[in-house]
């Protein structure tokens, strides 16, 4: 949290956009630093934090509770497999 919250304060978006935080993984982030993001994403204009992760229920409860959630599936194996084949040959 620290970090982010030098870049939020000290860096301007790059060109004149929003800035975007990604917490990954969430569920490693303790309660002190989850409240800490709650009151700091309540004092920043324009700034979306995206906090991913693959244990919801892991997530300590300041960070699961007053945000929504948007499930994002990952593809097929097979698929996925024959993406990563073609990308790296």
């Amino acid at each position: 949290m620290r970090c982010a919250n030098w870049w939020i304060y000290r860096q301007t978006a790059s060109k004149g956009g929003c800035k975007v935080i990604v917490l990954h993984p969430a569920e490693a982030m303790n309660l002190n630093a989850a409240n800490a993001l709650l009151k700091v994403e309540d004092t920043v204009i324009c700034c979306c934090f995206w906090s991913v992760t693959q244990a919801p229920a892991a997530c300590c409860r300041p960070i699961r509770k007053p945000l929504p959630v948007q499930t994002l599936p990952g593809p097929p194996t097979d698929e996925a497999l024959q993406w990563l084949t073609h990308r790296h040959t």
